[in-house]
């Protein structure tokens, strides 16, 4: 088996197949399998398993397995691919048209707030109010920093 964010290093070493626990990630709702290895138990996520043994190799650094159908249940081969985590956030928002988790702005709310600095109708503190975040958040947006995967 290879090597995954479980704390496991990244060696290839057999594990002993006992018994595999299977159960869903209350906070974020994707499948996890538990595995005994060198006498610990450890976690590690189903979608990420399946991605690494059909491809027989690790995650490449850097990059992350998204559900192309957005189902975190739905690990099928040809609904996994490997991305990066910003092509995963533009997969959720523009593809699934779910908004960024912990974010506080709808993708009209970012082009409003482009706009307005555009043309300076309001200072950046006053934006900012108006629309509960900081005016570094603001900042952000203007140059587009953040949200910078939203075409102009």
């Amino acid at each position: 088996m290879y090597g995954c964010r479980s704390g496991a290093p990244n060696i290839e070493k057999p594990i002993e197949a006992r018994r595999a626990d299977t159960g869903r990630s209350a906070p974020t709702g994707y499948l996890k399998v538990q595995f005994s290895w060198g006498g610990k138990r450890r976690w590690a996520y189903a979608h990420r398993i399946a991605w690494m043994v059909l491809n027989q190799r690790d995650i490449p650094e850097a990059k992350e397995v998204n559900h192309r159908d957005g189902v975190k249940s739905n690990n099928h081969p040809s609904n996994l691919e490997v991305v990066t985590h910003r092509e995963n956030a533009i997969h959720a928002n523009v593809v699934l048209k779910r908004r960024f988790p912990g974010a506080k702005l709808t993708p009209e709310q970012v082009y409003e707030i482009r706009s307005l600095c555009d043309r300076k109708a309001m200072s950046l503190q006053e934006i900012a109010d108006d629309y509960g975040v900081t005016t570094k958040t603001v900042q952000n947006i203007r140059s587009r920093a953040k949200w910078s995967h939203l075409p102009e």
